[in-house]
């Protein structure tokens, strides 16, 4: 008999020694109780238990030979990993590196990305490129540094929901694409104003509301970042004013 054979006779053996400790355990647990219905339960447990043991002995040559094809086809299949199987890895590309998870060798998944001027991204990528939710750093550019996003990106760049917040404490909550403010938001001045309303091409344009700390706030239309047309002025003391601006 070899090596293996001696295994899989163990194996069977193990199988039938543990069957007869349950058995046993479950026989003195049957003499120390005084419950007729427990009686009866663990009498007809110890009796299934025995003939599990007998028929394991019947089949005993079946049982190890079914062990043996099992340890076999594990011995000769060969694990093949998918090809879209999800990796993490450090990658250089270009100006930046990237450490996440990857797909064939391209971002994919979470991860973060570090560009060689100092700016990050941590979040989602798709493709190789940032998509979902992330929070991009931004320390490369002087007028930027301290600055961040976070929200959600499409095809690389700020597009969906998000909040923009600058390092002098100024930010704004709303709606991008491609990097700029475009749709609705709110735009908060670290000196307590705030203009709610329409953007387009990162300005304000459309209809839009401003209000200043001390209460007073105007409503108006807005093109290309300023004020056009007659504007509304309600104080904090119920005063009403109309302002024209050409």
């Amino acid at each position: 008999m070899d090596q293996n054979s001696n295994i899989d006779e163990k194996v069977f053996s193990t199988i039938n020694t543990t069957l007869q400790l349950i058995i046993t355990d479950l026989q003195q647990t049957l003499n120390n109780t005084q419950e007729n219905i427990v009686k009866e339960k663990l009498t007809e447990i110890i009796k299934r238990m025995n003939f599990l043991i007998e028929e394991t002995k019947k089949n005993k040559e079946l049982l190890i030979n079914h062990i043996k094809s099992l340890k076999d086809n594990l011995a000769t299949k060969t694990i093949k990993r998918p090809d879209n199987f999800v990796d993490i890895k450090e990658i250089r590309m270009d100006d930046r590196k990237y450490i996440g998870q990857v797909i064939n060798g391209i971002p994919e998944g979470k991860g973060v990305m570090y560009v060689d001027g100092g700016d990050i991204y941590k979040g989602e990528f798709r493709n190789g490129k940032y998509e979902g939710k992330g929070i991009y750093y931004f320390n490369e550019n002087d007028k930027t540094r301290g600055n961040r996003y976070e929200g959600e990106f499409s095809n690389g760049q700020a597009n969906g929901k998000g909040i923009y917040y600058k390092s002098n404490d100024d930010r704004y909550e709303g709606d991008w694409k491609k990097d700029l403010k475009e749709g609705k938001g709110i735009y908060f001045w670290s000196n307590g104003d705030r203009y709610e309303g329409e953007w387009k091409n990162d300005k304000r344009d459309g209809k839009g509301i401003y209000y200043w700390d001390n209460g007073n706030r105007v409503m108006g239309d807005y093109s290309n970042g300023k004020e056009v047309g007659k504007h509304v002025l309600l104080t904090k003391n119920g005063e009403v004013k109309v302002i024209n601006y050409s």
